[in-house]
């Protein structure tokens, strides 16, 4: 966890070195997150522990749901960094924006996991069912419809997706029944454990 603090705050230090600002005094910074999940909480937990304000800032944290929306935000000028998946970025920048991808605090992909309702224990299930991302166009979306490209199906055609919301919600809404399946993080996977989700695919390597 304190390798991940640094790195936040070398690199939001980093933002506003360039940018001509300097640590002396305290500058009001917002900074925004796209998911509530355990891999971002190392924002709130360098916020608590002082050492924003130790380097010269005055963090306000924001949650925008979905990395779509904070691309968004970040290309309208609304905020200067946001911590967010890294598709929305770069599917972005291929399309002529200009969003620069500073670090990352993870080594592998978060969102690895698609679950499902306790009926469905094969892919071929899956057809005719509706599966639920956080935002079309955000990366719960993009690796959703990879997941199922590499389980022989065709997004498209085969399933209907739903915009839903965060993780949170999406959990919420598969255990009502809402929705019949969704990609999650590992966090989200030990809390959906207890209702007999169906684990179908782990791990990036498997998509």
């Amino acid at each position: 966890m304190f390798p991940n603090r640094r790195l936040v705050v070398a690199l939001v230090v980093l933002f506003f070195v360039t940018t001509g600002h300097g640590a002396e005094t305290s500058i009001p910074l917002k900074v925004a997150y796209s998911t509530i999940a355990a891999g971002h909480s190392v924002l709130w937990v360098t916020k608590e522990a002082g050492l924003f304000h130790e380097n010269g800032l005055d963090v306000e944290l924001l949650f925008i749901q979905s990395s779509s929306l904070l691309a968004t935000a970040l290309l309208a000028g609304t905020l200067p960094i946001a911590t967010m998946g890294g598709v929305a970025a770069v599917e972005g920048n291929l399309r002529g924006a200009d969003l620069v991808l500073l670090g990352s605090l993870k080594k592998t992909p978060s969102l690895t996991f698609l679950v499902t309702s306790k009926e469905i224990t094969r892919p071929d299930q899956l057809k005719g069912k509706k599966l639920g991302v956080s935002r079309i166009g955000s990366s719960s979306d993009s690796i959703l419809r990879m997941a199922l490209r590499k389980l022989g199906l065709n997004p498209e055609r085969d399933v209907t997706i739903l915009q839903v919301g965060s993780s949170p919600l999406r959990t919420a809404a598969l255990r009502s029944g809402n929705i019949d399946g969704t990609i999650l993080n590992i966090s989200m996977v030990w809390t959906t454990s207890c209702v007999c989700l169906t684990l179908l695919r782990k791990g990036s390597r498997r998509f």
